[in-house]
């Protein structure tokens, strides 16, 4: 695949992504996202993850789930006239409006690390990000769902539910269950496209951060397996090697060895 080129303040930065293979000159870091092994030489970090398998069909993976999803997304499904919507991500506007929502909803309510936007425009550009939505039947939306895709493998990038603003605890509940039927509407979506796995983009098997952990119980309810991925940095300059040493001084007070995660 085509490495995705961006600036991260004044570094050169080249990713490539589920592939530990290649090494592109013209950056002062190469970063390896979620490849299957450590590549040699490379700071790498682990990462966690849940995989469902989309070989099976919908029956089976439904009833890999348990219980409160399924009834959930078949309430969802029956109930709450919801409307998905897969969006092109080759229209840039449309990657800004989810970095809108994002900056929006998950920096000043969840803590979560700000975006890098020419990175996300960069990554449309060359075909590696898939956007959908979900809607109520009023056209307001409830969620979005960001995607890497490649080599038949779709891994959640960002996930943002519109919650910050909402005290109704139906709505809440209706939004819960909106999100659920986004990730079945996403997974049947690839599963057709003839995509082999639907990767959660991140789990944390044990942890003592309360948010983490309810995020990890939402994504254990849909099934799967737990997979180890790694990402990893290998500098080509000098003023890699300095960035490098920066992240890795900051990033370890968040238990990252190769800086910042810029996943959620």
């Amino acid at each position: 695949m085509n490495p995705v080129y961006y600036r991260k303040w004044f570094i050169r930065v080249s990713e490539l992504w589920f592939d530990g293979k290649g090494c592109p000159s013209d950056s002062d870091i190469v970063r390896y996202m979620h490849v299957p092994d450590r590549v040699e030489g490379a700071l790498c970090d682990e990462w966690y993850t849940l995989v469902i398998s989309l070989s099976s069909n919908e029956d089976e993976i439904l009833k890999s789930m348990d219980d409160g999803t399924r009834y959930e997304i078949r309430r969802s499904l029956t109930k709450d006239d919801l409307r998905y919507q897969h969006v092109c991500p080759s229209n840039v506007e449309d990657v800004r409006e989810f970095m809108a929502a994002y900056e929006r909803e998950m920096v000043p309510q969840n803590g979560a690390s700000r975006l890098v936007p020419e990175r996300l425009v960069r990554m449309a550009e060359v075909g590696l990000l898939d956007l959908s939505t979900m809607k109520d039947n009023a056209g307001h939306t409830l969620s979005w769902h960001v995607h890497v895709v490649t080599a038949g493998i779709a891994r959640l990038f960002y996930s943002v539910s519109a919650t910050s603003t909402i005290n109704d605890q139906q709505q809440k509940n209706l939004r819960g269950r909106a999100n659920r039927l986004h990730h079945w509407m996403d997974m049947l979506r690839f599963r057709n496209a003839g995509y082999a796995k639907y990767d959660f983009g991140g789990y944390c098997p044990e942890t003592a951060d309360a948010k983490k952990s309810q995020i990890s119980r939402f994504k254990r309810g849909f099934g799967g397996q737990v997979a180890v991925t790694y990402n990893c940095v290998y500098p080509l300059t000098v003023t890699g090697k300095i960035a490098l040493a920066g992240w890795r001084y900051f990033g370890a007070a968040a238990g990252s060895t190769v800086g910042p995660h810029e996943e959620t």
